[in-house]
C-alpha cells in the first residue's frame, strides 16, 4: 500500500502540472490576443489613411461630386459647391439632386436615377450617378441651376 505522503506527493505533482499547463495556455492565448490586437490596429490605421486619401481625392476633384442618400444630398465637394453657387444662406445638403438639376433636364435626370437604382438592385456597377447628372446638365444648358 502507498503511504499518505506518496499520495499527496502525486496529487501535488498533478496539480502543479495542471497549473503549469494552464499558465502556458494562458500565456499562449495572451500572445495570440496581443498579435490580433496589433494586426487590427495596423488595419485600422491603414483604413484611416486610405479614407483620408480618398476624401482628399474627392474634395480636390475637378469634377463636381454630389452624393445623395435616401433622396437627399449628404455630401458636396468643393467643385460642386462652386458650380452650384452654394452659400451660407443656400446650402445644397438636404436638397434632392433634382432640385439642382436644370428644369429642362429633370426628366432625363430622373431616368438616370431610376436606371442607377435598378443597377444597384441587380449589383451592376455604375459611374457616380450625380457626377453624370451634373456633367449632362452642364453640357446641355450650362450651369445646372
Amino acid at each position: 500500500m502507498q503511504s499518505h505522503d506518496d499520495i499527496y506527493t502525486r496529487q501535488l505533482d498533478r496539480e502543479k502540472r495542471a497549473r503549469e499547463e494552464a499558465e502556458r495556455l494562458l500565456e499562449q492565448k495572451s500572445r495570440e490576443l496581443y498579435k490580433q490586437a496589433k494586426e487590427r490596429n495596423r488595419a485600422l490605421t491603414a483604413l484611416a489613411d486610405s479614407e483620408k486619401r480618398y476624401r482628399l481625392i474627392v474634395e480636390l476633384s475637378p469634377d463636381a461630386i454630389v452624393i445623395e442618400s435616401k433622396g437627399k444630398i449628404v455630401f458636396v465637394n468643393h467643385t460642386a459647391r462652386l458650380l452650384f453657387k452654394e452659400s451660407q444662406s443656400r446650402t445644397l445638403k438636404g436638397l434632392s439632386v433634382l432640385d439642382i438639376t436644370a428644369p429642362q433636364n429633370r426628366a432625363q435626370a430622373t431616368e438616370v436615377i431610376k436606371l442607377s437604382y435598378r443597377a444597384l438592385i441587380h449589383d451592376k456597377p455604375m459611374n457616380l450617378l450625380c457626377v453624370l447628372i451634373v456633367r449632362y446638365s452642364r453640357c446641355q444648358s450650362g450651369v445646372p441651376l
